[in-house]
């Protein structure tokens, strides 16, 4: 299915060395994938990157193993029983312990 829909990725640089990767997908009947950041701006928690244009969508965001990310438990409990857990806007997921 992820191969078949739009996708477009935003690499985020921080401290480390790798960025953390935020691959933004476009899902059945999703038109564009509008990116409202660019390359060299600052973004901080909770700010607007983008947005979808018509249609269903997902993201998926890839950590570099040294920023040591660790997931919160409800997430990590619901993922490995296959469960979608369902997230507000500035809820927090995971934290970044760093190595």
């Amino acid at each position: 299915m992820f191969t078949q829909n739009k996708r477009s990725v935003l690499a985020l640089h921080t401290q480390y060395p790798r960025p953390v990767l935020f691959v933004a997908i476009g899902a059945l009947l999703v038109g564009s994938i509008t990116f409202t950041v660019q390359e060299g701006d600052k973004v901080v928690k909770g700010q607007d990157m983008g947005y979808f244009s018509y249609g269903g969508s997902t993201v998926i965001v890839l950590f570099p193993e040294e920023m040591g990310v660790e997931f919160d438990e409800d997430i990590s409990n619901w993922s490995k029983q296959c469960f979608e857990t369902i997230l507000e806007v500035g809820q927090g997921i995971a934290v970044a312990k760093g190595k």
